[in-house]
């Protein structure tokens, strides 16, 4: 890359992390209280900020596979939406603005996302269910679904990792929540960036670290 070039790169790049700053400063002060699924840890893993952001990547990849509903997806936060896709524009902009939030003496990564207009979201909701059965989750429902079209399932993992799917009407709904890490790396309080930094400038430019 020529250094004109790489300047321009450079500029472009450090904009875009600014904008992502300030996305995820609602997405930290993101509360969906009405769904408290997520409890204090019994025990913590591991893993690095740039590792838990893959494995939800991956994850998320995987559900969103699994339901046949594989556009449209919104990555939700306070302040707005960002669209959930494959190409490398839109992976920087979610990833680079999901930080850890506290979990316990930890941190965890955690992330809605949501699909509208789904023409029979609870049969959705029963493809991602048989998936995470398949994977090996353990699953089981929030609640008693009320009616046939609705549906609110979780997963757990015995590291602490948890999923919930959630079908109403034509709406449906991924929450992903990785283990908590005592990393330094997954302190909600972390300031050095600088991994991360380098991991999405990877991402941005469709290269995988």
């Amino acid at each position: 890359m020529s250094q004109s070039r790489r300047a321009q790169w450079d500029s472009v790049f450090l904009r875009l992390l600014a904008v992502l700053s300030a996305v995820a400063v609602g997405v930290v002060g993101c509360a969906r209280s009405e769904r408290p699924i997520i409890s204090e840890p019994d025990d913590y893993g591991g893993g690095t900020l740039v590792e838990h952001l893959l494995w939800l990547e991956e994850e998320t990849d995987r559900a969103i596979a699994a339901s046949g509903v594989e556009s449209d997806w919104l990555y939700l936060f306070d302040d707005g939406e960002v669209l959930w896709g494959g190409g490398p524009r839109a992976r920087f902009e979610t990833l680079g603005s999901m930080l850890p939030r506290a979990c316990g003496d930890g941190g965890r990564i955690v992330s809605d996302l949501m699909v509208r207009d789904v023409p029979n979201a609870a049969s959705a909701a029963a493809r991602v269910r048989s998936g995470w059965e398949q994977d090996g989750w353990t699953v089981t429902d929030v609640f008693e679904p009320a009616a046939s079209h609705r549906a609110y399932f979780r997963a757990a993992r015995e590291d602490g990792a948890l999923l919930t799917c959630e079908a109403t009407n034509s709406t449906l709904t991924l929450t992903l929540a990785s283990d908590c890490s005592l990393d330094p790396t997954m302190s909600p309080r972390l300031e050095d960036l600088s991994e991360r930094d380098a991991f999405l400038e990877h991402i941005m430019m469709g290269e995988r670290p």
